[in-house]
């Protein structure tokens, strides 16, 4: 399956590859590691990641995510964090009033019978897109085995790769959504990409 922009504009498409939702007790491989609090089962990839900041869909690089991913400029930035507070876009909440209210008329799909909003968000003249990419090696205690990737927050619409084969979207904020990177990870060298799109029917 292939990625599609226009998923961002349905209503009916809110998850793509996403895992179901359950428990989220930690995990351990043994007693001595719940015992010591921590666990060989997990990998962190907070940190540093390649960044890109797109105005809206149409001037985001869309080949990012395959590693020969042409001229595209990254600049750096750090995960978790939001693309706000760190200069780029707007601030997207404020104490008062939302700071986008009255700007832009948005007819949400299916209102009045007129069926799908095409192109409200894919199309859009402003909904920033961040593009994100990681690289890696995975930790010696998760190899061969299978692998999950959880993303605790992302606001508000994502598209995944790894190693330039799509692995999943999905639509929330700040609920965690989780893809099985088992059939495309390696023990070295992954390249993990991420688009975030502002804006979405979510």
């Amino acid at each position: 399956m292939e990625a599609d922009i226009r998923w961002l504009d349905d209503p009916k498409v809110f998850r793509v590859g996403q895992l179901p939702a359950h428990s989220d007790h930690p995990i351990y491989q043994d007693t001595e590691e719940a015992t010591e609090g921590r666990s060989s089962l997990v990998q962190s990839l907070d940190g540093n990641w390649e960044f890109a900041y797109s105005v809206n869909a149409a001037s985001r690089p869309v080949d990012f995510y395959r590693d020969n991913a042409g001229d595209t400029e990254f600049e750096t930035i750090h995960v978790p964090g939001h693309i706000e507070l760190s200069g780029y876009d707007k601030i997207h909440y404020i104490n008062t009033m939302y700071p986008w209210e009255g700007k832009i008329y948005r007819r949400p799909a299916y209102t009045l019978g007129k069926g799908l909003a095409e192109g409200a968000f894919s199309e859009a003249e402003y909904n920033p897109v961040g593009s994100y990419r990681k690289r890696f090696h995975l930790a010696e205690g998760l190899r061969g085995k299978r692998v999950i990737i959880c993303f605790e927050g992302v606001e508000q619409a994502m598209y995944v790769w790894l190693n330039g084969h799509f692995v999943g979207y999905a639509e929330d904020s700040f609920t965690p959504s989780e893809f099985d990177l088992t059939p495309y990870i390696k023990e070295k060298d992954n390249l993990l990409a991420v688009e975030v799109h502002k804006r979405s029917t979510a």
